[in-house]
Formats: structure tokens, sequence, C-alpha cells
């Protein structure tokens, strides 16, 4: 009798891959990275800072406005006491 056992093969892990792809999403987050997250020891670089800050806390008091004004369409009474800062 000449029975032949067949052999299962093993997943192999795949590697990460270390090719051109590899290095063009490399690129491209260090290009995202440096808009997002600028080197303020230039000018150019502090002055890009002030403008998120800027950007980001305008739309956050925007935000703070436009719920206070769903919550309470009538009266602006009680504005400053419903955005006090807390513990502070």
């Amino acid at each position: 009798m000449n029975k032949t056992k067949k052999k299962k093969k093993k997943k192999k892990k795949k590697k990460p891959r270390r090719g051109k792809k590899n290095k063009k999403k490399q690129k491209k987050n260090q290009t995202l990275s440096s808009v997002l997250y600028p080197d303020d020891r230039t000018y150019e670089g502090k002055e890009l800072r002030l403008k998120q800050q800027h950007f980001f806390v305008s739309a956050t008091i925007q935000d703070v406005v436009r719920r206070y004004r769903e919550a309470h369409p009538e009266t602006w009474d009680v504005f400053a006491d419903k955005v006090r800062r807390k513990g502070g």
C-alpha cells in the first residue's frame, strides 16, 4: 500500500512592505505633518501657528454660540453662566 499524505502548508505572516509605495506614504505623512505642525522657530512658522490657533478658537466660540442659541432661542440672560469656565 502506497499512500501519499498531503502536507498542509503553513501560512506565512506578511512582512511590511518596504518599497516605493511605503516611501511615498512616508513623504506624504511628513508633508502633512509639516503643514499641521509647523516649525515655529521661523517667522513663517510662528505666523502659521497663530493662524491655526485663531481658526480653532474661532470655530470653538462659534460652536458654543450655536449650541446656546439652539437651546435658548429667546434669551441671552444665562449665556455667561452656561459658558463660564469651570474649575479655574
